[in-house]
């Protein structure tokens, strides 16, 4: 079967243990997971993207080409839909191509954090992506959208351990897939997963049976 695109995980930062991070993009094919990193250029690309579309009302069309929003970063990645997956991973040195055969585990853990100090009442709620490899391991903070857990999951299965956050904090793609060619052959049958704790869900049931929560 030919590589293609299934799905592209926007807003994934890498941290480098200093104050700056590395951001990047996931791409998943149906053979890999391809780590594109989010360039100083690339922002500038996607800020001028902004500014071209223009913004919803006053305060909207106030930040289009300053601030990059959520749906700015989806928006630019988009053109990873009609990249081969070979040009992606050459794009920018350092690129990382990880082979979904090659992959063992794929944990998405959910941390909160204490204030560090009296003084401060801030503490920190995110969501981390650790992944197993017989390259390496990789860890990265991500938004944990149900999208993104989806997509990951689509590719990786039951190798993938940890649920996706209730509600996304991004748009979600606009994006359809281009249909299957008719001499592939594929599974059938659509695989269902609960958002709330992961698990898999009878095919047709409206509720999932291990936490119960409505499956939409």
């Amino acid at each position: 079967m030919a590589e293609e695109v299934v799905g592209i995980v926007p807003h994934v930062i890498e941290p480098t243990g200093r104050i700056q991070t590395k951001q990047n993009t996931i791409i998943v094919t149906n053979q890999r997971l391809i780590v594109a990193q989010f360039t100083a250029q690339m922002m500038q690309e996607a800020l001028a993207q902004s500014k071209a579309k223009g913004g919803k009302g006053l305060f909207g069309s106030l930040l289009a080409g300053r601030v990059l929003n959520p749906g700015d970063i989806v928006n630019y990645t988009e053109k990873y839909w009609s990249m081969k997956p070979d040009s992606i991973v050459s794009e920018c040195p350092g690129n990382v191509s990880l082979e979904i055969e090659g992959i063992t585990k794929v944990r998405v853990n959910h941390e909160i954090g204490k204030p560090r100090d009296d003084d401060s009442h801030i503490g920190f709620d995110r969501y981390l992506l650790a992944i197993d490899s017989i390259q390496g391991q990789y860890s990265y903070v991500f938004d944990a959208d149900p999208q993104d857990v989806a997509v990951l999951r689509s590719v990786l299965g039951n190798r993938l351990a940890g649920s996706a956050r209730a509600r996304p904090v991004k748009p979600a793609s606009s994006h359809v897939p281009s249909p299957v060619k008719s001499d592939e052959v594929v599974e059938t049958v659509e695989r269902r997963f609960c958002t709330n704790c992961g698990r898999q869900v009878t095919f047709g049931a409206h509720f999932c049976e291990n936490c119960g929560r409505e499956i939409s």
